[in-house]
């Protein structure tokens, strides 16, 4: 039976139109049949099933039910789709698989048995450690390590990599401590007073560059040993190093103007003069010492006194001490008369003051021409305050002025350390001594 024209331009699809063309050939198989030779006995046509397929628009790239697999390990399948059997858009294989000969088959099983982290030994991780413990160390997730977790284990130095917060390993090699600039290698284990881990070299260092007389010892750091040598003729060590010598300029620091002018011993063992410097509060520039304290009251300059504490001070900031040591007192007052009624002697009684009051007395001695008092007395004097001594002759009734003397420049009067001789009058000899207190 051949097909008509119009059911062989009939587009449908092939599997529906394979159906439809078993079934034609089936109908035409029968209508032959019933006809069968006819009384005549003609033979059955065979049936003419060629059709035409150029009105699919595709031909096939695969047959039905293949598979293969993609150079770069993907998998391909033949599917049936626009009227056509085609190849399948590439697909991976399930996690753990490869894909072979156009299957999907396992080549590695994940081992994640005992671990909180890491590979699970098929290209994975068997999960992410917690920001608690974000470090992953042999499978358990911990915190960073530190330096504290630094140990050795032989010649072995376990290390905190501060790069990733984890242990490495190095091991300690005499190779390392020459590259280092050290003569040898010692062990691994921490220097004295260090607790940190390391590996330890042993050898010279610049720290063995020294002097021994005239012969120079330098460490030589391509060996680890130090390489003694005797200084030629006219060169001196100095560090290890033969060297010209050089000159001092110096020998003891000195004063300039009241300023100290630095003598020190500079790098090269010569004496240099350094820049004027003014001296502390309260210090002075002795000759040939420098700053310091006050020895004695010439130290200081014309208008101050050296205190106790060494340091050079107006008068007026301190106490001063006045040592009554004796007094003498003529046998009659300035009248002529006896000092008192009956021609008794005088009791005398020496105060410190300035010019307008008493502030310290010594108390009467009676009836005596001379007493040695050897008291002392304490007076504080505000600026610009004269010191004064004054002497009575003290009675019952009252104390009578003998004699007095005051000394407006208190700086000069300190530095002399007193005075000997008589007083305003020269009625009355005192001899006294003034020094400053705290």
């Amino acid at each position: 039976m051949r097909l008509s024209p119009t059911l062989q331009r009939t587009r449908c699809p092939r599997a529906l139109c394979f159906h439809l063309l078993a079934s034609f050939v089936a109908l035409g198989a029968a209508g032959c049949a019933s006809s069968g030779t006819g009384g005549g006995g003609s033979p059955v046509p065979t049936p003419d099933t060629t059709f035409d397929t150029s009105w699919q628009g595709c031909s096939d790239t695969c047959s039905p039910g293949a598979t293969q697999c993609t150079p770069s390990g993907q998998r391909l399948q033949c599917n049936y789709g626009g009227n056509c059997w085609s190849w399948s858009t590439p697909s991976d294989c399930p996690y753990g698989q490869i894909c072979s000969n156009g299957d999907c088959t396992a080549t590695c099983t994940p081992n994640c048995g005992g671990k909180e982290c890491g590979p699970d030994g098929c290209g994975g991780v068997c999960a992410k450690c917690p920001s608690a413990a974000p470090v992953c160390v042999e499978g358990q997730c911990t915190l960073p390590c530190t330096d504290a977790d630094d140990y050795c284990a032989g010649d072995t130095l376990n290390y905190c990599n501060p790069s990733t917060g984890t242990m490495s390993t190095s091991t300690c090699s005499w190779a390392d401590c020459v590259v280092a600039g050290f003569k040898d290698y010692s062990k691994c284990g921490s220097n004295p007073g260090d607790p940190a881990k390391s590996c330890l070299c042993v050898g010279c260092t610049a720290a063995d560059n020294g002097c021994s007389g005239n012969k120079a010892s330098l460490c030589d750091a391509s060996t680890g040993k130090v390489v003694t040598s005797t200084c030629p003729t006219g060169t001196k060590c100095s560090a290890g190093t033969c060297v010209v010598p050089c000159k001092d300029e110096c020998s003891v620091a000195v004063c300039q103007n009241g300023k100290e002018i630095p003598c020190v011993k500079g790098t090269d063992g010569c004496y240099k003069k350094l820049a004027a410097k003014g001296c502390d509060d309260g210090e002075v520039c002795l000759s040939g010492a420098g700053c310091g304290p006050c020895a004695k009251q010439s130290d200081c300059p014309t208008n101050e006194v050296c205190s106790v504490f060494g340091s050079c001070v107006s008068p007026y900031e301190v106490s001063l001490d006045v040592t009554i040591h004796s007094v003498t007192f003529p046998v009659y007052d300035t009248t002529g008369a006896a000092w008192d009624i009956g021609g008794g002697l005088p009791d005398p009684n020496i105060c410190v003051g300035n010019d307008t009051d008493n502030l310290a007395c010594t108390g009467a001695a009676s009836d005596a021409l001379t007493v040695p008092f050897e008291k002392t007395l304490s007076v504080t004097l505000a600026w610009g305050d004269k010191l004064c001594i004054s002497a009575y002759d003290s009675d019952a009734l009252s104390d009578d002025y003998a004699d007095g003397s005051c000394w407006p420049d208190v700086a000069a009067l300190v530095k002399a350390g007193g005075k000997k001789g008589k007083l305003f009058t020269g009625l009355v000899y005192v001899d006294f001594s003034v020094s400053p207190g705290f």
